[in-house]
């Protein structure tokens, strides 16, 4: 059904994309349906809206680079977040801790 081939489409920009200034109205034209349909769509599928979908999919990257070494700072901006704090209160939400403390904590297991 198309509706499927727009939520792999939608997704797959995210997952190549979530680096940059990316927009839900960005991915629904890029897909060919209106803003409010690609949430929509995304709510009756995903569970969540695409901008929460997007987020998760930063953050989890951010996780990734956490653990190798970078800095907050430069993980906030490889990830796409448009500011540090709010980076750090996303990440806190979602993985219970600051991106910080996550790095410390990460560095001192993987130091062992």
């Amino acid at each position: 059904p198309p509706h499927n081939s727009v939520l792999e489409e939608a997704c797959a920009i995210m997952a190549t994309e979530y680096m940059h200034d990316i927009q839900v109205r960005d991915i629904a034209g890029r897909c060919g349906v209106r803003p409010d349909s690609l949430c929509r769509l995304f709510r009756a599928n995903v569970h969540m809206s695409p901008r929460e979908y997007l987020a998760n999919i930063r953050l989890k990257q951010a996780l990734a680079l956490l653990k190798t070494g970078y800095s907050v700072t430069h993980v906030a901006r490889q990830t796409g977040f448009a500011s540090i704090h709010y980076f750090s209160r996303a990440f806190a939400r979602k993985f219970g801790m600051s991106p910080t403390r996550y790095a410390s904590e990460a560095h001192t297991l993987g130091g062992q």
